[in-house]
Formats: C-alpha cells, sequence, structure tokens
C-alpha cells in the first residue's frame, strides 16, 4: 500500500493539496475541476494488479475522478453520495501494465453556498472536494 502524498506531484489550482491535514492524516485534496495527482506506484512484477483508492468525498458528495495511466484515460470512478466524511476503499480496476505515471483526476467540481454560509465562513460545507488517503495496489491470483 503507497500513501497518495509521498513523491507525488500535484497540477491545478491553488486550492488544492499534497499534504493537507485531515484529523491525524496528511492527504491530497483536489478542489477543482481538473486537478490532478500523479502518484508513483512501485510494481515489482508484471502480474495484473487490482487498483484500490482510499477516498472520500468533501460534504455535497459524490464524487467523479478520472484514473490516468501513462497519460491516458484508464478508469472513471464515483465515490458514494454519503456526505459522512468517512474515508472508502474503492476498487477501481485491473491494471494489466507497469505504468509510468499513474494520476488521479477530479472531474466535478461544484461550490455553492447561501448568503448565510458566506458571512459565517463556513465553506466546506459548500464546496464539493476529493480527498485521496491512499493507493492500494495488489496483486490479482493467476
Amino acid at each position: 500500500m503507497q500513501e497518495a502524498e509521498r513523491r507525488s506531484t500535484l497540477k491545478g489550482s491553488k486550492y488544492s493539496s499534497l499534504r493537507r491535514r485531515d484529523g491525524t492524516e496528511r492527504v491530497i485534496v483536489l478542489a477543482s475541476g481538473n486537478d490532478e495527482a500523479t502518484i508513483p506506484l512501485n510494481l515489482l512484477t508484471r502480474d495484473a494488479h487490482l487498483v484500490e483508492l482510499r477516498v472520500k468525498a468533501a460534504r455535497l458528495g459524490p464524487v467523479r475522478g478520472l484514473v490516468l495511466v501513462n497519460g491516458k484515460p484508464w478508469k472513471a470512478f464515483t465515490t458514494a453520495a454519503t456526505g459522512d466524511g468517512a474515508y472508502v476503499w474503492l476498487p477501481v480496476g485491473i491494471l494489466r501494465t507497469r505504468p509510468k505515471t499513474f494520476t488521479v483526476r477530479f472531474v466535478n467540481d461544484f461550490f455553492s453556498c447561501t448568503d448565510a454560509q458566506r458571512r459565517a465562513g463556513a465553506f466546506e460545507d459548500c464546496d464539493l472536494n476529493l480527498y485521496l488517503d491512499k493507493v492500494r495496489v495488489t496483486p490479482v491470483a493467476r
């Protein structure tokens, strides 16, 4: 299992972060549409691997994302719409190559605050973000 933020790179808006604190965890937060994080994967074999993301949607859920392998779209994903702030393991697919790059892109940015929320500064309650904690890559039995 690989910590998502270690040695990762970020492309996108100033609102996204590779090392945002979420409780006791340091996680990647993708905050604007098409922001993306490239995560190095160290696959030791050429076997097929199951790829899972440990993610959550901030507040409004669900979040839609896209995984790119070597810069090309591979699999789309959608988180649950619970909005309860809990991280879940989301199976993405079976990876059959050893990628040079593995990128997670945030697709459906949304921001909607009432006047009362704006006055109170309660922006977290009206901003849809993708929180990415870990990437788990497990060899698949033949």
